[in-house]
């Protein structure tokens, strides 16, 4: 650091020079140590801002060196940018305990913002990990007068004959930025009294024995108090854990990449978005279930022992607002960064300045004040209670009206509660007030989306990607789009775009996978299946996908081994059970299909799918019955399934009846008039009613449609045998007999006919 500037100057540092130098660098070398004063922002750990010169096409950060504060490198830069630019997403980590936890006694590990295996996400876990660790009394705080959960607990029943009952108490703490405001005028943005703070809330409640069902009138005393003594003593913690300290300043990072997001002219970030390799660091995808559980005596008139039990998970998320105001002279702080450049190729430098903050009139006051409004609503909204952060948006909205942010996020919330129509309304009313909201477009698309207007879900993608051109999941999502209209080029061509991007995205792989499949391209399928499992392990829908293809390629004990390893991770995976089914059935072993079809059926009753597979099999046992009831289940459920008329119009055809045989083949061929066997199969319903011309018929359009139908062949050769046509009759027999099916051309060849 003997480099670096004196403790509360302030240092301007250059993307453009640090881009040149670190590209220019010999292959081979690692620009860390050869370039540590480029690696660390110029010794910038404090974040201010930044200015844009345009003329020069170089972005400029603005920060200060603090000695108490945490260092912040490139990569932590890069990563901020990816998560807002390409993934479109805050940063976040989240603990996630599942229903074996208690048992297994580890809990998951969750990332988004694609921080996942980068020092930025090992900072955000472990401080989360702490704070985790801290609430049960196993770390330290390490500042006077802190004290864990445990110990609070123990203090409030202390004394108090009304607190002594048994409790057991699941809760979550989440660290969350709660007070900022960063302000974007022209080419100059501000960040301005960062502070960040914990939230709580509880999963799960037992008192006495007692569940609480309603947990929104419930409030545990003791977390509230926690994590109000964490928020206001967070400065003094951070310099006890240094990653703590790496969540300020990571933050900071955060709220000036979504500045960059909504200035007008934004700055060239290809190189770093797409060129720039950030150092991989190994994280864990599972920690220890944190929980505590034991008897203490408290100080009561008859030393009343209690039991008392609580676990803890949680995360930590990083977002910021921004405002863009439409007043203010920003040309003193950008002449004091400009001006005072000795050269252009100058990577960091010293200027002066009053304070780094751009002049406002009102509309900065605004912002400080909705910005703890908008923190708590995301929070609610995150943890699904859809209402209540309604409700806080509503507030906003009457405060500030033409902040498009707030219509945003109401909209995301709308649609989590299925009111597709009001998210559209709020998307509509975002881009009115900012058109060149890339995030609305994007989710006013995913909002047509969930109502089937394709058309306009694709539009809306593709201006999303006009207006951030690196957003890989505006990619991925027009990609879908694509692949359900059935252009499967188009979608191929999105989601390779998306794994170009972002080439660590288990999910681009399985898309990509998933529109391989569709195509009947099984090798491709089957590399990026296994690609996104190399990526994410434990991805119960890629070992499903992956069976089918390997079902679709026969290979059955690869099938079925994916097949059962995706139930091993997930139980109620009714798709992993349906197309477990599908590979006993083509082995032939009826009762495991059946039982898997079942049980597939217990999970989703509404699995179209497995109540037709489940119709076969009882088809091929001659459960004609059962059959009938699960082909029509399956086209209550999907009226347009011309496979399911044409195998419910075959079980009709077993029990002999006809007439309904009859009218469910024709459906089928409404339904999809390409599939030639149904036309064969109708036509011989014709024919054995005497219709020569119909049966004729059918079975010409079978052999238009497949000209090697050796059954199609045979009859019409019949027909025009019964008809006097020899000469006919003996041509199609014998196709019939070079495609496969010789009976009748030997028989009639036998008796001089042919």
């Amino acid at each position: 650091m003997k480099s670096y500037p004196a403790p509360g100057d302030y240092v301007a540092f250059s993307l453009k020079v640090a881009q040149a130098r670190i590209a220019g660098l010999e292959k081979g070398k690692n620009y860390r140590t050869v370039y540590p004063v480029a690696y660390n922002l110029g010794g910038i750990n404090k974040i201010f801002g930044l200015v844009y010169d345009r003329g020069n096409r170089d972005t400029i950060l603005i920060g200060k060196y603090d000695p108490k504060c945490q260092p912040i490198t490139l990569d932590d830069f890069v990563v901020a940018l990816k998560a807002r630019f390409i993934h479109g997403q805050w940063p976040m980590v989240s603990l996630d305990p599942t229903e074996d936890s208690p048992q297994t006694g580890r809990q998951n590990v969750r990332f988004e913002g694609g921080i996942e295996n980068t020092q930025f996400g090992a900072d955000l876990l472990d401080a989360d990990h702490r704070l985790k660790r801290m609430t049960m009394g196993y770390l330290r705080m390490g500042v006077p007068g802190l004290k864990s959960i445990w110990e609070l607990d123990k203090e409030r029943r202390n004394g108090n004959p009304d607190q002594r009952g048994q409790s057991n108490i699941s809760s979550r703490f989440w660290f969350y930025p709660v007070l900022h405001s960063v302000s974007v005028r022209q080419d100059v943005v501000a960040i301005k009294g960062l502070q960040v703070g914990v939230f709580t809330e509880i999963l799960s409640a037992e008192i006495d024995g007692k569940v609480i069902e309603d947990l929104s009138s419930f409030t545990d005393e003791t977390s509230e108090t926690f994590a109000q003594m964490v928020s206001n003593s967070f400065d003094d913690l951070a310099q006890v854990h240094p990653s703590f300290s790496r969540v300020q300043g990571l933050d900071e990072l955060v709220a000036l990449t979504k500045a960059m997001e909504d200035m007008e002219e934004k700055p060239n970030l290809d190189w770093w978005l797409e060129r720039y390799t950030v150092k991989e660091v190994p994280i864990p995808q599972q920690l220890k279930f944190l929980k505590r559980e034991e008897k203490y005596k408290v100080s009561t008139n008859d030393g009343y022992i209690v039991r008392g039990r609580r676990t803890s998970s949680g995360g930590v998320q990083l977002m910021a607002l921004a405002l863009r105001l439409k007043s203010g002279d920003v040309t003193a702080l950008k002449e004091a960064v400009l001006k005072t450049r000795i050269s252009l190729d100058a990577l960091s430098w010293g200027f002066v300045v009053g304070e780094w903050i751009i002049p406002t009139s009102g509309e900065m006051v605004s912002l400080e004040n909705i910005v703890p409004l908008f923190t708590q609503a995301v929070f609610l909204q995150r943890n699904k209670r859809y209402d209540a952060a309604i409700t806080l948006y509503e507030k906003i909205i009457s405060l500030k009206p033409d902040w498009e942010w707030a219509y945003n996020n109401r909209g995301v919330a709308y649609v989590s509660k299925g009111d597709g129509d009001r998210a559209l309304a709020d998307y509509t009313r975002a881009l009115e007030l900012n058109p060149k909201d890339a995030e609305a477009y994007y989710n006013r698309g995913v909002a047509y989306n969930s109502k089937g207007d394709e058309a306009r879900a694709l539009a809306d993608y593709t201006r999303a990607l006009e207006l951030k051109p690196k957003f890989a999941e505006a990619y991925t999502n027009r990609g879908a789009t694509y692949l359900n209209k059935g252009d499967e080029a188009r979608a191929l061509a999105d989601y390779t775009r998306a794994i170009e991007l972002n080439p660590k995205d288990a999910e681009a792989y399985y898309n990509r996978g998933a529109a391989y499949n569709s195509k009947g391209a099984w090798d491709r399928a089957l590399a990026d299946f296994t690609r996104a499992l190399e990526l994410k392990p434990k991805f119960v829908e890629a070992y499903t996908m992956r069976g089918v293809a390997y079902n679709r390629m026969k290979d059955w004990p690869r099938a079925l081994a994916d097949f059962t390893q995706a139930l091993e991770f997930n139980p109620q995976h009714a798709n992993a059970y349906a197309n477990r089914g599908v590979t006993y059935a083509w082995k032939g072993d009826w009762d495991r299909a059946l039982a898997d079809f079942t049980r597939a059926l217990e999970l989703n009753p509404q699995h179209a799918n497995a109540y037709f597979n489940r119709g076969v099999a009882y088809d091929r046992m001659k459960d004609w019955n059962r059959a009938l009831a699960d082909f029509t289940r399956a086209i209550e459920l999907k009226p347009k399934s011309a496979e399911a008329y044409t195998n419910r119009g075959a079980t009709y055809l077993n029990k002999g009846d006809e007439a309904r045989a009859l009218a469910d083949f024709t459906r089928a061929i409404e339904l999809n008039p390409k599939d030639e066997e149904v036309y064969y199969k109708r036509g011989m319903i014709y024919f054995g009613k005497g219709d020569g011309d119909q049966a004729l018929a059918d079975f010409t359009r079978a052999l238009e449609l497949n000209p090697r139908n050796f059954e199609a062949n045979d009859s019409i050769g019949l027909i025009f045998g019964e008809k006097g046509n020899q000469e006919k009759g003996c041509y199609y027999l014998k196709q019939a007999c070079r495609y496969g099916k010789c009976r009748s051309f030997n028989m009639l060849k036998q008796k001089g006919y042919c």
